[in-house]
């Protein structure tokens, strides 16, 4: 795939995700190679990575998203990549930067620059492990003058097919709905609900079973609740599914679980399912499956 080809997909997510406040600048290159990367995965560190530069300039700045074309030499380059040809795909912000002792750390796991409530630390962490995974590797580094920039490089695929770039998604009618979105990973969860209100959705998230009856409580108009199954705080996905399927019939449920079928309590079988992780016309289109077939509650 061409990682141009993805920023200009996911381009409106983007633009939404960052705030009035802040400039999101690109500088792409032209004759950019292919690479053998997941799509969804790349999409998911991407925004991961571009939170947390939201997040370090506080509602104001810059973010500049940059690729390029990187043959690493036998004798330099990047320490633990081999030599070779890579795609790199960098972002920097001007913010604050890294304090110093936390650069080494910030792609362990459960480590976070954030106050507590506000991070656990694993995104940068799985952003980590799935470049690596991907034959790559992810670098950070403080820049000069202020600011920081991620790079995320990807092993070139040579006489790779090109992705075609998807077209605008065809808005399907009543894509206006009410949807109470339940997602304890932070990341995950922007991701879910920028997809959503790009689709025209109206979205409220939050991040526990019991945030979600709390809010239907307060607020029982949504149309679809869309959750997670596996979640902690003692009530998972489907203990909260069976509970608005009888406490609040009027609302359709989705599930949604990044694991596999042993993982599925026997009770989430009478529910619909989408697997992560989802594109957005998958996700679209499955929303589109459960409010709109014959009998659905209205």
């Amino acid at each position: 795939m061409n990682l141009n080809q993805l920023l200009g997909d996911f381009r409106p997510i983007l633009d939404r995700s960052i705030g009035s406040g802040i400039t999101l600048k690109r500088d792409l290159a032209t004759d950019l190679w292919n690479c053998r990367v997941d799509p969804v995965q790349a999409e998911m560190a991407l925004l991961n990575i571009i939170a947390n530069a939201r997040d370090a300039l506080d509602g104001t700045g810059e973010i500049t998203i940059t690729t390029r074309n990187a043959v690493l030499p036998e004798d330099g380059g990047v320490a633990r990549l081999e030599p070779g040809e890579y795609v790199v795909l960098s972002i920097r912000d001007n913010g604050p930067g890294i304090d110093p002792g936390a650069v080494d750390k910030i792609f362990e796991p459960f480590f976070t620059t954030k106050e507590m409530g506000k991070g656990a630390g694993l995104g940068l962490a799985m952003v980590y492990g799935f470049v690596r995974q991907s034959g790559g590797l992810a670098t950070v580094r403080n820049l000069n003058g202020g600011g920081a920039e991620f790079s995320l490089y990807f092993p070139r695929a040579s006489g790779a097919v090109e992705r075609k770039t998807a077209g605008p998604i065809a808005p399907h009618a009543g894509g206006a709905e009410r949807v109470l979105m339940v997602e304890d990973q932070r990341e995950v969860g922007e991701l879910g609900r920028t997809i959503l209100e790009d689709l025209g959705y109206d979205v409220v998230l939050v991040n526990s079973a019991r945030a979600a009856l709390d809010t239907l409580r307060q607020d029982s108009e949504f149309r679809l609740l869309f959750t997670d199954i596996l979640m902690p705080g003692g009530m998972n996905g489907v203990t909260l599914a069976q509970s608005v399927r009888r406490d609040y019939p009027h609302t359709a449920v989705l599930l949604t679980t990044g694991f596999a079928d042993e993982a599925i309590d026997e009770g989430s079988r009478s529910f619909e399912l989408i697997r992560k992780p989802y594109r957005r016309n998958e996700l679209n289109d499955r929303i589109r499956a459960v409010l709109d077939k014959p009998g659905a509650r209205t």
